[in-house]
C-alpha cells in the first residue's frame, strides 16, 4: 500500500485489509428466480496497522497515534524533501479452509456459490474539516475510506505444484504426501492444504517482498541520479545566460 502524495492537513489512523466472503443458494427446481442469501457476508481481518478509535471518538486530536500526520495537521508530514507519504508492505495470511472456501468459477454447475472481496479501509481525517467538507475548528472529524476489490480466491489444491506431473529430478521438490496430508486430520499450526508448511509459506512471501523491495530502492535510485542530471544541466544552462557564452 503506497499513499505517495497525502495533503498535508490529512492525518492517517488506521488501515485495515479485510477479506469477505459470501455465499448463495440456487435451487435447482427454481433456477430462474433470484439466489438466496441465507446470511449476511463474513469479513476476517488479514491485517491491520495503526491505532484502533475509541467508540463515540469522532474528532481526535494530534496528541493520538497515528501512521502519518502532515504538517497543517501538526505533524511533519509533507514538507518539502523531508516526506515521500506513507507506505507499508507486509504479508497476510489467509484464514483456514474451515473458514474459507474457494471462490465458484463460472462455468461451474452448482446450487452453492461462493463469492469474495477485498475490502481496504482507511481511517483518516482532515484538519479543521468535518466528514461533509465543511470548514470548523481545531482536529477534523474522522471518515473512512472504504475501496472493494472482486477477486477469485483459489483453492490451495490449484497450486501449480500439486497439479504438475512430478519430474525426473532428484532435487525436485514435490508434494508427494498431499495426498496424506488431506486424508489425515489438519494440523492448522504446522501445514497447509497445498502440502507445503507455513515456514516455506512465509520464507518465499519474505524473498518476494525483499525483491520488491530492491526493485524499488533502485527505481528511486534511478529517479534521484534523473533529477540530478537535469539539475546540473539547468545550472549550466544558467550560467551559460549569465555569461553570454555557449
Amino acid at each position: 500500500m503506497n499513499i505517495p502524495t497525502p495533503t498535508p492537513s490529512t492525518t492517517i489512523f488506521l488501515l485495515r485489509l479485510v477479506l469477505s466472503q459470501t455465499y448463495t443458494f440456487t435451487s435447482p427446481r427454481t433456477p430462474n428466480q433470484h439466489p438466496h442469501l441465507p446470511e449476511a457476508a463474513t469479513h476476517h481481518v488479514l491485517y491491520q496497522i495503526g491505532r484502533q478509535h475509541k467508540a463515540g471518538e469522532k474528532y481526535p486530536g494530534p496528541e493520538c497515534e497515528s501512521l502519518w500526520r502532515g504538517y497543517l495537521a501538526g505533524g511533519h508530514g509533507g514538507l518539502d524533501g523531508q516526506d515521500h507519504g506513507w507506505s507499508v508492505r507486509a504479508v497476510a495470511r489467509i484464514p483456514n479452509h474451515d473458514k474459507i472456501r474457494p471462490s465458484t468459477h463460472d462455468g461451474t454447475i452448482t446450487p452453492i456459490r461462493v463469492t469474495h472481496e477485498l475490502l481496504l479501509k482507511i481511517y483518516y481525517s482532515i484538519h479543521g474539516e468535518s466528514v461533509k467538507g465543511e470548514r470548523i475548528k481545531g482536529p477534523g472529524e474522522l471518515r473512512m475510506m472504504s475501496v472493494r476489490v472482486p477477486i477469485h480466491l483459489p483453492s490451495c489444491h490449484c497450486l501449480s505444484d500439486a497439479l504438475s506431473l512430478p519430474t525426473y529430478e532428484k532435487c525436485h521438490r514435490s508434494t508427494d504426501n498431499i495426498d496424506s496430508i488431506i486424508s489425515s486430520p489438519p494440523n492448522m499450526k504446522t501445514w497447509c492444504m497445498c502440502g507445503k508448511t507455513f515456514a516455506e509459506l512465509g520464507e518465499a512471501a519474505m524473498k518476494r517482498m525483499q525483491a520488491a523491495d530492491r526493485e524499488d530502492m533502485e527505481e528511486r535510485m534511478r529517479q534521484s541520479a534523473g533529477d540530478g542530471n537535469s539539475k546540473d544541466l539547468q545550472s549550466r544552462e544558467e550560467r551559460s545566460c549569465q555569461d553570454g557564452s555557449v
